[in-house]
């Protein structure tokens, strides 16, 4: 209808949006939707289990911090019988065998900081190529500091990871 080829898409999403992004992929793996020819997650949210050192260390960081996720999980916080975990909280999926070529980006000073890592090691050790830009002396959406030289140095990552992707299209 919209004449998308499905074959030649990136899914992307930053913080919330990492969490539906790394959700399709997996609906995706389970065959309910084709795979993206790539995944693209800033400073995600994928592990809604709370465990991680970056969780506890940043509680009063600017912009956001792991008080206020605590109240936003507590929004989206569900039965877990209702249907599958996994997508709501990716990171805890049994596998990752299949999925797309994969970028994440972290920020330094961000609780979600260790989930993207942790995501981003889990999927190469299922054999996905990933790309880790572990960004220094960020804090959560330091893509609002529009003319900074950190945000265009992430930029150029991202864009190299796009063009890799389409460098046969």
């Amino acid at each position: 209808k919209y004449y998308v080829d499905v074959n030649k898409l990136v899914v992307m999403g930053d913080s919330s949006g990492g969490t539906m992004t790394a959700a399709l992929c997996l609906l995706a793996r389970d065959g309910l939707v084709p795979m993206p020819k790539g995944q693209m997650l800033l400073y995600p949210s994928v592990d809604m289990r709370y465990n991680t050192e970056s969780m506890k260390e940043y509680r009063d960081v600017p912009v956001i911090n792991s008080e206020a996720i605590d109240s936003y999980r507590k929004i989206v916080r569900t039965d877990w019988s209702e249907g599958n975990k996994y997508y709501l909280s990716p990171a805890e999926a049994e596998s990752f065998k299949g999925f797309c070529k994969t970028y994440v980006e972290t920020a330094q000073f961000d609780p979600l900081h260790d989930e993207g890592v942790a995501y981003a090691k889990s999927l190469k050790a299922a054999g996905v190529p990933v790309i880790l830009n572990e960004t220094r002396g960020t804090v959560h959406s330091f893509d609002m500091a529009a003319n900074s030289s950190i945000l265009e140095a992430a930029l150029k990552k991202r864009i190299a990871f796009l063009n890799e992707i389409f460098k046969d299209e």
